[in-house]
């Protein structure tokens, strides 16, 4: 089959170059009629019923380039002193449906863009006469072929074109719709989604015009939106569901999102089971986050509850096949939740019981290492902007205990690197005490020699960073302090010689550090009372 295609293509594409050059050569002669005919001839080669949509695509944009050169020349006709007007009804006696279609969207741009007749009128007729091309296929490319015609020439606020901005949405809702419909007809011929997917494209441009339009605003998108949501939910088609939704968060604006969250997850509730919602989800949350990151940008304070308590109704049955991907959309609300707001600490907490919740509904309880390694993402988010806060969160711990081997020891290494890099002290035993686990499984002394005789150099790296971390430890009470630096010290003896020659020096260090602090501020006291002591007696 795939040799077959390419060989219709091939032929067909020699016969194409033939054809533009003779349709040149007769339109620069001034054999205007004779090029329309060479450009119909050209147009029949978009008839073969065997084409895949991927051999149509190639052989309709090679004949969408050669076609300006007539439409050129129909434009040039004006400068002439004759009218576009009449080469647009002319090209209606072509024999052939489909090329009579084509040369009149052709014409029909000419005579837009010489303005002898408003936009409006020609777009309608246009729309209108399409409708004669029921065939998936052929509708499809044909209505693609208008909207790349008529690309800049829709009535909008500017002026240009008479008509107004209203008009061009709802021909392009009407378009849409049509296109559509003749997309999921096509579902039923064919038996691959991926034969569906190489002509998504031709119905996503008409929402891609419609975001083009200048006069669409918020407002206006607030006004069409419950009419391209209704299509959406109405065509009870996952593939044309899930790419026209994807399209519409793509396409418009991050502030129209923004503006219509609450219609938007709404919608997404209403989608046929079939769809990837956390996909779409995802896909939305990290473009919003690109946009919360511009300093100037105005994130309504609803927005995280919106999403949090949509996303909580995804916690069913389902999650246990599809736990990774709901991780992976945990991660994109986490990092929007920081970025909007890198100090809210609660729900950073929230995001993490929802990823415990669903770890719970997994069979047994367990996760694989790909999984532990998405969790491992999620775990390491939040580090950054609250390197020893995150790891009183309840549900940090929780999430933590799904980790092994590898994947754990990872994470302890992110930890210190977070502390270390934040440079900031660690005030409590507490805290103290919720590293304790994770240090565990880094001084293993089976981790430790395989680690040495893996990478030395990293090695010891790391140690220079647990004593960079062990630096840090300031409880403000002399005996916390040496009741952190006694626990931390007897899981470094886990590792034995090999660990504790880096160290110990550090926990020595820090002690006497803390202890000449203590007989300082003992020493001071002890002063203070002694001069008030002699000013009573004075």
């Amino acid at each position: 089959m795939a040799s077959d295609q390419e060989t219709f293509i091939a032929e067909a594409q020699t016969r194409l170059v033939q054809g533009a050059v003779l349709m040149r050569q007769s339109l620069e002669a001034g054999e205007l009629g004779e090029g329309i005919q060479f450009a119909e001839a050209m147009l029949k080669e978009l008839r073969n019923p065997d084409l895949s949509p991927a051999s149509y695509y190639v052989l309709f944009m090679q004949i969408f380039n050669d076609l300006k050169t007539l439409e050129d020349t129909f434009i040039a006709r004006k400068q002439g002193g004759r009218r576009v007007g009449v080469l647009y009804d002319s090209v209606q006696e072509a024999e052939g449906v489909l090329e009579r279609m084509y040369l009149m969207a052709t014409a029909g741009s000419a005579y837009i863009e010489v303005q002898e007749v408003p936009a409006k009128e020609v777009i309608e007729d246009l729309l209108e006469m399409a409708k004669v091309l029921q065939s998936p296929l052929r509708g499809l490319f044909y209505r693609y072929y208008l909207l790349k015609k008529l690309r800049d020439k829709w009535p909008d606020e500017d002026g240009k074109f008479e008509g107004r901005v209203e008009d061009s949405v709802r021909l392009l809702m009407q378009n849409l719709k049509e296109m559509n419909r003749l997309w999921m007809q096509m579902g039923s011929k064919v038996k691959k989604r991926d034969t569906r997917a190489e002509v998504s494209m031709l119905v996503g441009e008409n929402i891609t015009r419609l975001s083009a339009l200048k006069g669409m605003s918020i407002e206006k998108y607030g006004e069409i939106l419950p009419e391209l949501f209704g299509m959406v939910k109405d065509c009870n088609d996952p593939v044309s569901q899930q790419y026209l939704m994807d399209s519409i968060i793509q396409v418009f604006p991050d502030e129209y999102h923004l503006a219509t969250l609450s219609s938007c997850l709404q919608t997404f509730a209403s989608l046929h089971n079939e769809v990837d919602v956390k996909a779409l989800l995802i896909v939305l949350i990290d473009r919003l986050s690109r946009f919360a990151s511009n300093k100037s940008a105005n994130i309504p304070e609803n927005v995280f509850d919106l999403f949090s308590k949509y996303i909580e109704t995804l916690l069913n049955e389902k999650i246990a096949k599809e736990f990774k991907k709901f991780i992976v959309l945990q991660i994109s609300f986490l990092r929007f939740s920081v970025t909007i707001k890198p100090s809210d600490l609660e729900k950073v907490d929230v995001i993490l019981a929802n990823a415990v919740k669903a770890l719970q509904l997994q069979p047994n309880k367990t996760i694989d290492e790909n999984c532990m390694k998405v969790v491992l993402n999620l775990l390491s988010l939040p580090l950054p902007y609250f390197p020893i806060e995150v790891l009183n969160l309840p549900s940090y711990s929780k999430l933590c205990e799904y980790l092994a081997g590898s994947v754990n020891k990872e994470l302890t290494k992110k930890i210190i690197a977070s502390i270390v890099n934040a440079n900031k002290a660690i005030e409590s035993l507490e805290s103290v005490k919720q590293l304790v686990p994770f240090f565990k499984c880094l001084f293993d002394p089976r981790v430790i020699k395989e680690e040495m005789r893996n990478d030395f150099n990293e090695f010891e790296q790391l140690q220079l960073s647990v004593c960079k971390l062990i630096h840090l430890i300031d409880c403000k009470d002399i005996r916390t302090n040496f009741q952190a630096l006694t626990l931390l010290k007897e899981i470094f003896e886990l590792g034995g010689l090999a660990i504790m020659k880096y160290i110990m020096p550090a926990i020595v260090s820090v002690s006497y550090t803390h202890l000449r602090a203590h007989e300082t501020s003992l020493h001071l006291v002890c002063r203070l009372l002694l001069e008030k002591k002699k000013k009573k007696n004075k």
